[in-house]
């Protein structure tokens, strides 16, 4: 295949979006879609490459899978090696055996699979993985093994071979309708699965298959890369992380590319894209890409960052980009440059060396710390939040009337949905309280279930689902709060309704029109016939997980916790505590945000979560009597505290 030098310049405009993204600069909201862009590319690539070896007769797997292996292989291997150097050095006992079980699964062409499988909801090791951004090596590792078979059977069964695009366009078209469909099942799937990302990469094949790129009018090309520029932009600048993503909205970054690929090196595009600067950093993009997430990872670890500044983000930029280029010049050209190596001997050192990396990361494992002396507090803090979802108190404090009152994206997953029977039947003669909202309505469940004795709490709530009107987010979740407005709330007799959430989830600093949604959800829960309705504010939060930080200030001796709370609890707090002062609807609002401890005042040797905002028991426990106590000073009084739109 010719070399295009644009196509080098469209691997700049993937890469360094997902840079900015990971090093904080937030006008780069979409940066992820970067990801999008490579999976075109690698598809258009590889397809074109089989395809013609394929109509010569001079495909081989053997040959196909040396070059694969020679170019993927040995800058992965260095960063890994690396990346377990470092983390002996500065990383916590259980981040390391983490470390190990991803290796064996990135050895393996797994990370994305184990990833799907492991970091549920409460998971607190996937924040500090420095190899979790090798799964999408993973979908395209995949992709490279299924492909060329396809291809190869496709092109062997005689009859097929003159429909192989139809045959690869039928499947790109099943794959989205895949990656739609379980969006609203598990959005982990739709994310990490080759499945549900094959057609981004199959829009590529399409193209080379097609020939679309050499039979495009020449006239049609300017426009066809401008109009890709544009969907580029768009899906850079103005998706964020909050987009239900892929699925629909991956279209922009999966179609602008492609028209800028049809557009081709005579184009304006091509012509900007092929620009020295743009081939340069398109060039090192593979390795840009690997070690990128890693110094991201040490450098918050080392300085105990929970935040980015302009200067951290440029500093981490100018590093990654000059380690790319040295590991690009001195370690990945040379191994590509192998060509007298063998089929057979590149593939038997792989193996090789595949079964050491595996081998030594299952040591690792077997170690369990033992290479340093830690201080057993710090043994306790982390095995506190990287065991508390599997304990029998997290399972108390969530779900004290079952799992299925609490529907999460893997319960959604499982096929599993909200148990009206086991969540909303009254089992005894108290006053029904629906408590309603996300997991930080959940955390709060088994506690305030024992302070409540005069009521019996009916949860009613589902992860990550944000309880304003109109309501968004996945099926699970506005299916979910909207029948608990049409047939739940209905059917009780005159509830209670207590709403909770991460109201921070907002993702901004509350304005009119987090203010308008939350007295709209009121208003549907006053007209739903609840008796009355009860907000609670929000309650702690840090801005990275707090046993970890406790851990690691531990190791480094910085002590003050107080400095790492999210102030954005503060600022929601203002606005909603302002909201009683107006008096037309029936609605409450509780202050949860001195409960533990008070402002700017909050060290504790106790940590009083167990990950950067859930409560542990006790700390549920203390909340849950405040809101009990609240609450009576409410039921008591002649004069109840409303809240309206102002």
């Amino acid at each position: 295949m010719k070399y295009r030098p644009e196509i080098d310049g469209l691997r700049t405009i993937a890469v360094l979006p997902v840079l900015f993204y990971h090093f904080g600069m937030t006008t780069f909201s979409g940066g992820f879609t970067g990801v999008d862009i490579f999976f075109v590319i690698s598809g258009f690539l590889i397809t074109s490459i089989i395809t013609a070896e394929i109509d010569k007769k001079t495909f081989t797997f053997a040959n196909f899978y040396r070059r694969r292996a020679l170019r993927i292989l040995p800058p992965l291997a260095l960063v890994v090696v690396a990346t377990f150097i470092a983390a002996w050095m500065f990383m916590l006992p259980a981040e390391v055996e983490e470390l190990g079980r991803t290796t064996i699964a990135t050895s393996l062409f797994g990370s994305n699979i184990y990833f799907f499988k492991a970091y549920s909801y409460f998971s607190v090791l996937a924040e500090s993985n420095p190899l979790l951004h090798t799964w999408s090596l993973a979908v395209e590792e995949q992709f490279y093994f299924v492909t060329p078979i396809i291809l190869w059977l496709i092109c062997f069964i005689k009859p097929l071979a003159k429909y192989r695009a139809h045959i690869i366009a039928l499947g790109v078209i099943f794959s989205f309708g895949l990656s739609q469909w379980l969006l609203t099942k598990s959005s982990e799937a739709a994310f990490y699965l080759l499945p549900s990302r094959f057609w981004e990469l199959g829009v590529g094949s399409l193209i080379a298959l097609y020939g679309f790129d050499k039979s495009m009018p020449d006239k049609l090309k300017n426009y066809a890369g401008i109009l890709g520029a544009g969907l580029l932009a768009y899906s850079i600048f103005m998706l964020d992380k909050d987009d239900v993503f892929p699925g629909l909205n991956a279209i922009y970054a999966v179609a602008g590319t492609a028209l800028i690929i049809l557009a081709g090196l005579q184009s304006w595009t091509g012509l900007v894209l092929s620009q020295k600067p743009f081939v340069f950093i398109g060039k090192i993009s593979y390795s840009l890409y690997l070690w990128h997430w890693p110094l991201l990872i040490f450098y918050k670890i080392v300085f105990l960052k929970t935040h980015l500044s302009l200067t951290d983000s440029l500093l981490l930029t100018c590093l990654s980009i000059v380690i790319a280029y040295l590991s690009w010049k001195f370690w990945e050209q040379p191994f590509r440059k192998l060509r007298a190596v063998s089929s057979f001997q590149t593939l038997s050192v792989t193996t090789i060396g595949l079964i050491a990396t595996v081998c030594i990361s299952v040591s690792i494992l077997s170690i369990e710390g033992r290479w340093r002396k830690f201080d057993p507090e710090i043994h306790a803090l982390t095995e506190l939040t990287i065991n508390y979802s599997s304990t029998d108190e997290n399972r108390y404090q969530f779900t004290p009337r079952g799992k299925d009152c609490f529907i999460t994206t893997a319960t959604a997953a499982g096929g599993k949905g909200y148990n009206v029977d086991a969540c909303l039947s009254a089992q005894s003669n108290k006053q029904p309280l629906i408590f309603l909202g996300d997991s930080h309505s959940a955390h709060l469940t088994g506690p305030l279930q024992d302070a409540l004795t005069d009521y019996e709490v009916l949860p009613l709530q589902a992860s990550g689902c944000l309880p304003l009107w109109p309501l968004k987010g996945e099926a699970r979740c506005t299916d979910l709060f909207q029948k608990a407005l049409t047939d739940y709330i209905p059917e009780l007799e005159k509830p209670v309704v207590v709403v909770s959430a991460r109201w921070t989830a907002w993702g901004a600093t509350p304005d009119a029109s987090y203010e308008t949604k939350l007295h709209n959800l009121i208003e549907k829960l006053n007209e739903a016939g609840a008796s009355k309705v009860i907000i609670l504010g929000p309650t702690l939060e840090y801005t990275t997980n707090l046993p970890l930080l406790m851990a690691r200030s531990k190791l480094v001796g910085k002590t003050n916790m107080t400095a790492f709370i999210n102030q954005d609890i503060y600022a929601f707090d203002e606005m909603m505590s302002a909201l009683n002062k107006t008096d037309s609807h029936a609605a409450s609002y509780i202050s949860l945000v001195d409960a533990l401890c008070e402002r700017n005042n909050c060290d504790s040797d106790k940590p009083l979560l167990f990950d950067d905002n859930h409560l542990t028991l006790e700390s549920a426990h203390k909340v849950a009597q405040i809101v009990s106590e609240q609450m009576q000073n409410i039921r008591t009084s002649e004069m109840t505290v409303p809240m309206n739109k102002s």
